[in-house]
């Protein structure tokens, strides 16, 4: 936040005292108020617009110091101890210095929303969780995606097992050999028998 903003918001919440403002909020509001009245003092050289401007920005700056004081938890009713003598002031300056309730309080949440640990943290979660999920990712695909070599070899035993089912077998080779029938048997037989008779009947 800087000095633009916080003016800017305490100005649109002028009579606002409810919620809480942060430490940051409240005093770049004091300091854009000094600054003005200084620069309104040098120029016009007249006390009495340096007091109109007091005037006008009296009830924001009560609103902004109401909600400074819920930011630490306490009540706005607490700037009533500027009327004490001599150490009201300072004690009223002491709690607005002091750092807000990081969590929500009984005048509501935190204007500076989650802190600097928890953003930490919270980044942090979220940086290893990328990391986690890149990793399972990278797993993923070396498990479910084989390499060029193991694809090739898939498809070389794939073509092996496929080979013998295309290529039909051979009829086994038929013997040439000619088997005598019974017929041609009995007259090798009978051949010689009569062959001897004829050489007899020759004799």
């Amino acid at each position: 936040m800087n000095i633009g903003s916080a003016a800017k918001i305490c100005f649109t919440k002028y009579a606002k005292f409810t919620g809480r403002a942060a430490r940051s909020e409240y005093w770049y509001f004091v300091l854009f108020n000094f600054m003005v009245s200084i620069a309104i003092s040098v120029f016009s050289g007249d006390q009495d617009a340096v007091n109109l401007y007091t005037l006008a920005i009296f009830i924001p700056s009560i609103a902004a110091g109401t909600r400074r004081l819920h930011d630490t938890g306490r009540s706005g009713w607490y700037q009533l101890l500027c009327l004490i003598p001599l150490i009201g002031i300072f004690i009223v300056i002491f709690f607005f210095v002091l750092k807000g309730d990081k969590k929500k309080n009984r005048f509501g949440a935190n204007p500076l929303g989650k802190s600097k640990k928890s953003k930490r943290s919270t980044a942090r979660a979220v940086k290893n969780e990328d990391d986690h999920n890149t990793e399972n990712d990278g797993t993923t695909q070396q498990k479910y995606e084989p390499s060029e070599p193991s694809l090739q070899s898939t498809k070389n035993s794939d073509s092996q097992q496929a080979a013998p089912s295309t290529i039909s077998p051979e009829p086994p080779k038929l013997s040439t050999k000619k088997v005598p029938t019974t017929a041609e048997r009995t007259s090798s037989k009978s051949t010689p028998r009569f062959g001897r008779d004829a050489a007899k009947k020759d004799k």
